[in-house]
């Protein structure tokens, strides 16, 4: 019953703060700052154009810091929950093995996107004074356009883990771990 309840608390918790991020929080702070008239000097960062993409990204970008404990808090109950449904031997089936997988997966494409393009992402955004009004391509700093790859590169793995997430979520309705003992 206990690895039931980890593992389902901790992927409706991944999944839901994902789907919660991406559709309802991720937007907010670029839609306030935006009503805002800014005016002033980035006190971390005076060569650096304040307006409301640079002030939105900068509360975004502590919201994803925020984000990314909750996914590890996640994949530490549902580690758990995988880890101690291995344990009776009945349990062990190509369909644990299946959810295993993903969820190692999952915990991959999160150290991924949460160590290597998130801290790179934060580095550019906090050293590199960039002007986000820029759209035409020829004007752009090396530094600005390597922020929009990483940005598509980390929003690509975020959907991927919130799709697998899901995946997770319809094979526990199939596998739910720990099974009751029929002999």
């Amino acid at each position: 019953m206990i690895i039931r309840f980890c593992f389902i608390l901790g992927i409706s918790i991944w999944f839901g703060a994902l789907v919660f991020f991406a559709f309802g929080a991720a937007g907010i702070p670029f839609k306030i700052a935006n009503t805002w008239s800014l005016t002033g000097v980035n006190p971390t960062m005076p060569e650096q154009i304040v307006s409301y993409r640079t002030v939105g990204g900068a509360i975004t970008s502590q919201m994803l810091i925020k984000l990314n404990q909750i996914e590890i808090i996640a994949l530490f109950l549902t580690s758990v929950a995988l880890f101690l449904a291995w344990i009776p031997e009945h349990n062990r089936s190509t369909l644990l093995l299946f959810q295993t997988l993903i969820m190692a997966s999952m915990g991959i494409l999160l150290l991924i996107y949460m160590e290597k393009i998130g801290v790179r992402m934060f580095e550019i955004q906090s050293t590199i004074p960039i002007d986000f009004s820029i759209t035409d391509e020829s004007l752009k700093l090396a530094a600005h356009k390597e922020f929009e790859v990483l940005h598509k590169r980390y929003s690509s793995l975020v959907s991927a883990n919130a799709i697998l997430a899901f995946l997770q979520i319809l094979l526990f309705s199939i596998n739910p771990l720990a099974k009751v003992r029929t002999n």
